[in-house]
């Protein structure tokens, strides 16, 4: 278990043959993507905060909000898209605190060092004293991938590969 940062420097150090990642918009060199469908992002709110009762949230009801993140460094291509979406209804964000893993920034919220916008998948992640919400409208999406290096080889790689294109496929030797 390793945050985007750390698979990609894994792989590139031949550490890893295969990871799921975050990836960003652009493409990283020496890596071959497969990508799965964008996820949509939720709002994550302590249990005690007024929008926790909200349905949905606008992005903008969190312009005077302090968000606990995951730092730049660790997961540059989610960190970009909240910023993105953040600034495109006209706020930047107060980062009051950053966290290496995503589980720390939920748990961080719960403890109400402030709010987040977290992968939808997160909300699998029960913890008590977090209300997760759909954002409103148009709102950051989180990707991800199954990166490997572009001459990877390995058998086991291969045996992913083959299953991801046909998922009725039984494993390769």
């Amino acid at each position: 278990e390793r945050n985007t940062a750390q698979l990609i420097d894994a792989l590139g150090k031949g550490e890893v043959d295969i990871g799921f990642i975050r990836p960003g918009v652009g493409d990283l060199d020496g890596l071959r993507l497969l990508r799965f469908p964008d996820e949509p992002m939720l709002v994550a709110v302590p249990v005690a905060h007024p929008l926790a009762a909200e349905a949905e949230v606008p992005l903008a009801a969190l312009a005077r909000e302090p968000f606990v993140l995951y730092p730049h460094a660790v997961c540059p291509g989610l960190y970009e898209e909240v910023q993105q979406h953040c600034r495109r209804v006209g706020f930047q964000p107060d980062l009051v605190q950053e966290a290496p893993q995503m589980a720390s920034v939920v748990n961080l919220v719960a403890a109400e060092m402030g709010v987040s916008i977290v992968p939808r998948s997160m909300a699998q992640v029960r913890v008590a004293g977090v209300a997760y919400l759909p954002i409103a409208g148009e709102g950051p999406v989180a990707r991800l991938a199954c990166a490997m290096r572009r001459s990877e080889t390995a058998p086991a790689v291969r045996n992913f590969l083959a299953m991801a294109a046909d998922p009725d496929r039984a494993p390769i030797g």
